[in-house]
């Protein structure tokens, strides 16, 4: 297991890395160039690039929004970014008005930290999170319309304020979802060893060439299904073959040494050896008795 110490180095590394990605876009404010008010259109379902980086906020209405391989419902109150350049389509999915208020903005510093956010995080925020955001929206949309001498100024200050939100809020996402996610990676893992193991018994398997199989170390293997299925491969192997030998000396049709073949044996006496620790007694008895 890696050390305490080990583990605070990578997360204080990715950490600078996100204060790096960060800094380098807010380096230059992000610039408005417009707010519109539309509903969908056909033309919309096609995939198509926006010559501009898009932040969509849904007023009514829902569609589906294809981008970056990911299909994503996105409903009233909902907000989205596209990216300059990004291929995407947008598809109504129910009757009535669908109605978005798009911005559209240029930000050349801050495409790398646009591309590296995972949008969907945007859908999954807590209320109070996407309170925040719906008020940014709001904000951001009555200094557009002001008059004031200085609103080009404080427009480009609300909208870098909503993108910094934005990217901060998918970034605590996808921390929080990061490790559920390497769960399910080790126990699908686990499960898809055991499978091959049920299914490729009467090979001679070893640790060292299931982990050449499945691309990973050795240690890792043995570690990570030991911890989910409670006991080692060899145990396990050794207990699928003992259960396929029972049902085949049960059946009476094979010999001790071809049912030892059978399961994966080359030496029928250590095969016997082996069935005697499981279920005491010698195959040959078992197979008397069944």
């Amino acid at each position: 297991m890696p050390s305490k110490t080990f583990r605070n180095s990578v997360n204080a590394f990715s950490v600078d890395k996100w204060l790096g990605k960060l800094g380098a876009a807010f380096s230059q404010m992000p610039c408005l160039r417009s707010i519109t008010t539309s509903a969908i259109e056909d033309i919309w379902a096609k995939e198509h690039i926006s010559g501009k980086n898009e932040l969509i906020y849904v007023r009514a209405g829902r569609a589906r929004l294809r981008i970056a391989g990911k299909n994503l419902d996105i409903g009233p109150d909902d907000i989205m970014l596209v990216p300059v350049g990004m291929p995407h389509r947008d598809v109504r999915i129910s009757p009535g008005p669908y109605e978005i208020m798009q911005v559209n903005y240029d930000w050349p510093a801050g495409q790398e930290l646009l591309r590296s956010l995972d949008v969907a995080q945007l859908l999954c925020l807590s209320l109070q999170a996407r309170l925040h955001l719906q008020l940014l929206v709001h904000e951001l949309e009555r200094e557009y319309l002001s008059e004031h001498s200085d609103a080009l100024e404080r427009t480009s200050a609300v909208l870098g304020e909503l993108l910094l939100a934005c990217a901060r809020f998918c970034r605590q996402r996808t921390q929080a979802a990061a490790p559920n996610r390497s769960l399910r990676r080790r126990k699908q893992l686990a499960s898809d060893v055991r499978q091959f193991l049920r299914e490729n018994y009467v090979l001679p398997l070893g640790l060292e060439q299931l982990a050449e199989q499945f691309d990973v170390s050795t240690f890792h293997l043995s570690r990570l299904f030991s911890r989910e299925f409670g006991m080692s491969i060899t145990d396990t192997l050794a207990t699928i073959r003992m259960e396929r030998a029972r049902e085949l000396l049960a059946d009476g049709t094979m010999s001790v040494k071809q049912i030892a073949a059978a399961v994966g044996y080359s030496n029928s006496n250590y095969f016997a050896k082996v069935f005697r620790r499981y279920y005491g007694v010698a195959p040959s008895e078992f197979e008397q008795e069944a």
